[in-house]
């Protein structure tokens, strides 16, 4: 039993550890270098199959980019260390690939993953209630951040990004009240969260859930959607009456919806992405290297940059302006070609396949979203998290395929 379990809880430790900072690379290395042996002893079991060659062709449309933007990098050491760091999370997705690609070892992450989510959420509703977490941590200056501690800033971005785990989990196996319930707690936790960033990504999961209703069944559950609603709407109001940084970020955020360019965060954005627009005319092909946008930003900001008697902005926070300026067309390229070949698997998969890859999907879907401000796409914390889910992605494909045909067809 502790057997069948072991690749099912080695993989979901990265998500235990993901709130403790650099504890999250000790099982990333772990399954890398399982990874590397698996090639070594089994590789052409590997190239086989058709999960792992989309994985290894991912990976090299987002890797290749990296490398090319090394010879006119303003910062090589910094570009070739992104490029060396980032093949732990090619092994390290080999490896899921090997342990998750079968529906039980699937349906074991899979509820893994959402009782630790429901953890997270009802560790931030105690710390709503009582001022502290179960572990004696207050809220961040943003808002709450449970496990994430005081300092968690990425608490409520998180944990709205692995929020589809929670929500289909709760949907296959729960009853209809307690995944009201769930829904309810999780909305009202990450708009509680105080981050714009998470509440765009959580919109955009439960919008892809009512298209996917609707696609799959050519109508709508009325009365679920309003009820969901309803709550939804419920769970906000609750977070700006009882929450200060909530009401503040509201606040703040229907300002700047009246007048987006004379509001201090978007007015600071735009100077960013004004200095990424000339950063990128200037460096078109390849760009300025994988992370040299703070080392290159005050030769490219125009004049009157707040930026330029301060600490230079550290990434443009945007994923594609981020992309386009330090690895330029061929890195815009690439992550297109990226998110094609992701988009088109998850097409042409068998029903039963796609059933495994649904919650995966999902929050891709919310991490790529373009109408959103996103963290360093070469940094660690978001790197982390896409390689993560495009491994789980791809392994829940995999598993498809040896999916027993009695399997529930609809992935909805």
């Amino acid at each position: 039993m502790l057997k069948a379990w072991a690749p099912a809880v080695t993989v979901w430790s990265c998500l235990v550890l993901l709130p403790f900072g650099r504890l999250v690379e000790v099982p990333v290395l772990a399954m890398a270098a399982a990874g590397i042996v698996l090639l070594v002893r089994r590789g052409r079991t590997f190239l086989a199959g058709s999960g792992f060659r989309i994985f290894s062709l991912v990976f090299l449309l987002a890797w290749i980019p990296i490398l090319v933007s090394l010879p006119d990098a303003v910062n090589p050491q910094r570009t070739l260390v992104v490029g060396i760091n980032h093949l732990r999370f090619y092994f390290a997705g080999v490896f899921m690939l090997h342990a998750l690609g079968n529906p039980a070892a699937q349906e074991r992450f899979l509820r893994l993953a959402a009782w630790l989510l429901g953890f997270w959420m009802l560790d931030a509703l105690v710390q709503f209630a009582f001022g502290a977490d179960v572990f004696g941590r207050g809220p961040s200056p943003l808002g709450l951040s449970g496990i994430f501690g005081p300092e968690g800033r990425h608490f409520a971005t998180f944990a709205a990004l692995f929020t589809p785990l929670l929500f289909e989990h709760a949907r296959r196996c729960w009853p209809g009240w307690l995944q009201l319930i769930v829904f309810a707690v999780t909305v009202f936790v990450i708009m509680s969260g105080g981050t714009r960033a998470a509440w765009v990504s959580l919109l955009c999961i439960i919008a892809a859930y009512v298209i996917l209703f609707w696609i799959r069944r050519r109508n709508l559950p009325l009365k679920p959607l309003t009820l969901c609603l309803a709550l939804a709407l419920a769970a906000t109001a609750l977070g700006y009456r009882f929450s200060e940084p909530v009401r503040q970020r509201l606040d703040q955020s229907i300002s700047e919806l009246e007048n987006p360019f004379r509001s201090g965060t978007l007015d600071h954005r735009a100077w960013i992405w004004r200095g990424g627009v000339n950063m990128f005319l200037s460096n078109p092909l390849n760009g300025v290297g994988a992370r040299g946008f703070r080392y290159a930003y005050a030769d490219y900001a125009d004049a009157g940059d707040p930026y330029l008697t301060a600490e230079p902005p550290t990434h443009s926070h945007h994923m594609l302006m981020e992309v386009a300026t330090e690895t330029g067309l061929i890195g815009l390229a690439g992550l297109l070609a990226l998110i094609g070949t992701l988009a088109r698997a998850g097409w042409r998969a068998p029903p039963v396949a796609q059933r495994h890859m649904l919650p995966f999907g999902l929050a891709l879907a919310a991490a790529y979203f373009p109408l959103n401000t996103h963290w360093a796409i070469y940094g660690s914390h978001l790197s982390q998290a896409l390689w993560y889910l495009i491994a789980l992605y791809l392994a829940a494909y995999a598993a498809g395929a040896s999916a027993p045909l009695r399997e529930p067809e609809r992935a909805i």
